[in-house]
């Protein structure tokens, strides 16, 4: 087929089986999703484009009730270091679009690697990890979820 490989990963499911992932192919760069619809998945369609063209959507995580997605973005300008991930938030708008993704603040990224966003099915706390690539470790933190949804008004 030419150029880029497609890759496609890191899903997230909501509560009616809607299933989002991330996926990169040539220019086509985003969060999909697919809809169950009898028993199979319909085609996946594009819920929100990672700009600028060359950032990188990787680990996510969305609401059950699809009200927003935490992904981790590579590649971005706007990353405290633009090699490495940071995480974000996409809001879905009351007209069923999606916002422009919008950076958590410096509570959460830091010149590593953000990156395996999640909220506990409860709600109660957020996870997520950080990777320091030079030194090759990895940790993973939580937070009380009120502190870091409220602060993007999710809450």
């Amino acid at each position: 087929c030419g150029g880029e490989p497609v890759r496609t990963g890191f899903p997230s499911m909501t509560r009616d089986g809607s299933l989002y992932f991330a996926h990169r192919r040539d220019d086509v760069v985003g969060i999909y999703r697919s809809r169950p619809v009898e028993g199979e998945y319909a085609t996946p369609e594009l819920v929100a484009a990672t700009d600028p063209p060359g950032a990188s959507p990787g680990d996510l995580f969305v609401d059950r009730d699809e009200r927003f997605v935490i992904v981790s973005i590579s590649h971005h300008p706007g990353n405290v270091d633009p090699e490495q991930g940071d995480l974000y938030v996409i809001h879905r708008l009351d007209d069923g679009n999606w916002s422009e993704a919008e950076r958590l603040g410096p509570d959460i990224n830091t010149a590593v690697h953000e990156n395996c966003p999640h909220v506990t099915p409860d709600g109660r706390f957020f996870i997520f990890n950080r990777y320091d690539p030079e030194t090759q470790r990895g940790e993973s933190y939580w937070l009380d979820s009120e502190v870091v949804l409220s602060a993007t008004g999710l809450l």
